[in-house]
């Protein structure tokens, strides 16, 4: 636990559907703190598998209190 902070809970979901090729996940960070700056966050995935080539593509999206919220993007290619 945080040796300078109060402790907080962190907690998520992600469901994989069409055969495990399409991922939607959502989740809340710092449960519980009364200073908290984190609020939710939303994403999704998308991949394709062939014999030789796995490609996945994932996006998230995180809201903050204060400040905008912040998009992340990511892309993977492993052969």
């Amino acid at each position: 636990h945080p040796n300078d902070a109060a402790e907080s809970v962190n907690a998520g979901a992600e469901y994989a559907g069409f055969n495990e090729r399409f991922f939607v996940r959502g989740g809340y960070r710092n449960l519980f703190l009364s200073n908290n700056e984190n609020s939710y966050t939303v994403g999704f995935g998308v991949q394709h598998r062939t014999s030789s080539l796995h490609f996945q593509f994932d996006y998230a999206y995180a809201e903050q209190r204060h400040l905008q919220g912040i998009h992340q993007f990511g892309i993977a290619l492993r052969y």
